[in-house]
Parts: structure tokens; C-alpha cells; sequence
């Protein structure tokens, strides 16, 4: 969704070359670094074999991200990269309108019908699926439409209603059906599910909307000058930082205090260490 908002009109700023330049320089090369880090890592400690390694599973290992499942956020981010340069192209003037046209679609096609077909135990027709709105390009959209289009009154309230409808139907809906299932069930999970859709949507909104009644007293601004600049590196190193926290220290990962004490911690130590990191002239620009 923040893609959406800072990077749909590059154009302004930029040529697409020094586009693509930005992106190769400030995300790829260090997905490849961390990519391969992450494998000597697990060298070190035994839980890969050099005799189990070959070219061809070395590429698996990082395109398929069997080395750190951390990292299967890069796939569809350059997906959405690659797409982005096309979708710049529409005329700022009809984007409002092709925009709402593009998320009801996928909201009906991608989003509700599957779910509905999926709770009535009938099976979704995956040619109904809107193929230019594949992965996760939806979000591009529903990004940039709440930051740039205001809305009246009455539509933000049915979207903050939506949210809370989605998350309840998210948490009441999994614990039903876990409960009878016997396992944690996965039909109100996933990004392009409803429930996700409908809350981010609302949550993305509402920081939008209150982020100065929010920042008391310049706190919320102070703490995410603290750590903008540090959050990319975080989501590359914080899962050394965890299993700190869980081998080591001997946390239960399942625990109410690792999942909302230590992963607090581990968040700003990250951006500690990350800010360690940037000093390092050849390490500085891999995080």
C-alpha cells in the first residue's frame, strides 16, 4: 500500500531507468547479500549440507525462499516493482475512476466470491479470477486511492465498519473452525482474503486520517524518525534476533509474552543494531 502511495507517480520525480536503478540498488542487491548470508549461516550450524548443494538448488533456495521463509515478501514485491512503470501510465485524471473500478472488480471476483464459494464447500471456478489483478498488485491501488482521493463522511465509516466486521470475522472465524477442526484453520487468512482486505483498508485509512491527533506531543513523529530509516534492514536481520530469543533465552515463540513483549524488543534492537550497520561503509547500503 506504501508502494502505491510513494512510488505510482516516480514519474514526477524521475526517468523510469533511474527508476529501476533505485530499486536494483536499494532492495535486489540486498536481497541477494542476505539471501546468501542466510545460507552460510545455516552451513555453519549444520542444518544445510555442502554435499546437498548444487546450482540449481541454490537458485531454489533463494527464488522459493527455502533458505529463510522470512523472505517470500521479495518475490511479489518485484513483481510489483516490474508493474508499477505500466501503471503509471494512466492518466492521473481518469485514475480515480478506473481505480475504484479495478478494486470493486477485484473485491467481487478475487476476494468475496472465493470466500463465499469456499465457506458454501463449493469450488471456486479460478478462471473467474481478474488475471491483471494477480499477486498482490491490488494493494498498489487500494493504497494509493485512500491517500490521494478523499472520501465523504458516509463512505469512510463503511469502510471503518467493514475493518472491524473483517477482523472479527478473521478471529471469530478462525477460532470456530480450528476449534472444530482440530487445527488452525486458514479460511479467513491470507493478504487477499476479505477480512485482511477489509481491515488493512480501514486501518490504512484511519492513520491517514488521525496521525496528527496521534502524535502527541511529536512522539509518534519522533519514534518513526527513530526508525524509518532502519525498517527495511530490521525485516532483513530480525530473524537472527528471534532465534536469539527463542534457542538461546528459550522463549516459546507461541507465548502472549514473546508474541507481545519480546517481538517489541526484538523490533527496536533491530533498529539498534541496523543503525550499527549504516556506519559500516560496505555494509551500510546492504540494510
Amino acid at each position: 500500500m506504501i508502494s502505491g502511495v510513494t512510488l505510482l507517480d516516480y514519474r514526477e520525480r524521475y526517468s523510469t531507468k533511474v527508476y529501476f536503478q533505485k530499486r536494483f540498488f536499494t532492495v535486489y542487491i540486498p536481497f541477494l547479500f542476505w539471501s546468501i548470508f542466510i545460507l552460510f549461516y545455516s552451513l555453519i550450524l549444520g542444518r544445510i549440507s555442502i554435499s546437498d548443494l548444487s546450482f540449481a538448488s541454490i537458485i531454489d533456495g533463494i527464488i522459493n525462499s527455502k533458505f529463510l521463509s522470512f523472505y517470500w515478501f521479495f518475490m511479489p514485491l518485484f513483481a510489483i516493482y516490474l508493474s508499477i512503470p505500466i501503471i503509471s501510465l494512466i492518466p492521473k485524471n481518469k485514475r480515480k475512476t478506473i481505480f475504484e473500478y479495478i478494486i470493486g472488480v477485484f473485491f467481487v471476483f478475487n476476494s468475496f466470491l472465493p470466500l463465499v464459494f469456499n465457506l458454501l464447500k463449493i469450488p471456486y471456478n479460478s478462471s473467474l479470477y481478474i488475471p491483471v489483478l494477480g499477486g498482490y498488485i491490488i494493494w498498489i491501488f487500494i493504497g494509493y486511492y485512500l491517500d490521494r482521493f478523499d472520501l465523504n463522511n458516509k463512505s469512510r465509516k463503511i469502510i471503518y465498519i467493514l475493518g472491524i466486521l473483517g477482523l472479527l470475522l478473521q478471529i471469530v472465524g478462525t477460532w470456530f473452525f480450528s476449534y472444530q477442526n482440530g487445527y488452525v484453520d486458514q479460511m479467513f487468512k491470507g493478504y487477499n482474503n476479505l477480512p485482511s482486505w477489509l481491515y488493512s483498508s480501514a486501518f490504512f485509512l484511519f492513520i491517514k486520517e488521525n496521525y496528527h491527533k496521534l502524535n502527541f506531543k511529536g512522539i509518534l513523529s519522533k519514534l518513526i524518525s527513530l526508525c524509518e530509516k532502519e525498517t527495511f534492514g530490521v525485516y532483513l536481520i530480525q530473524y537472527y534476533l528471534m532465534e536469539f530469543f527463542i534457542l538461546v533465552l528459550h522463549f516459546d515463540p507461541y507465548s502472549i509474552s514473546y508474541r507481545l513483549g519480546a517481538s517489541v524488543l526484538i523490533f527496536f534492537l533491530s533498529v539498534f543494531i541496523v543503525k550499527i550497520l549504516h556506519k559500516i561503509p560496505i555494509i551500510q547500503k546492504l540494510c
